[in-house]
């Protein structure tokens, strides 16, 4: 169970930082530590599970399968982000080459101009 802990609590600081910094990195990490759940839950299960135990099983099976969709949606929220950060950066950069190459080269000209 502690190795399942340790992985569930990896996985979610690793969405964490992917969603301030979208590194391949913690997008790697996350999806290996979704695995090593996936991986040493399907061995538990193997094991001899009692009556008693099974719906909390259920339960956890059910609340993680919800926590790995929120996390795949924060990946892809992130993901989305950047792209509009991207394209904001670009907007702005153009409208910045507005100033430097066209506004301000007339108004050079039209200073230039008054002074003759």
């Amino acid at each position: 169970m502690r190795e399942i802990e340790v992985s569930i609590w990896q996985a979610i600081s690793e969405t964490t930082y992917y969603t301030r910094r979208q590194f391949d990195k913690p997008k790697r990490e996350y999806l290996t530590q979704l695995l090593n759940v996936d991986a040493v839950w399907g061995k538990y299960k193997k094991e001899n599970i009692t009556p008693a135990e099974e719906p909390y099983i259920e339960e956890f099976e059910n609340k993680w399968s919800r926590s790995v969709e929120l996390m795949n949606e924060c990946y892809a929220l992130a993901d989305e982000l950047k792209e509009k950060y991207l394209a904001l950066w670009g907007s702005f950069h153009k409208a910045d080459d507005v100033i430097d190459f066209e506004i301000q080269e007339y108004l050079k000209k039209r200073i230039k101009d008054q002074t003759k």
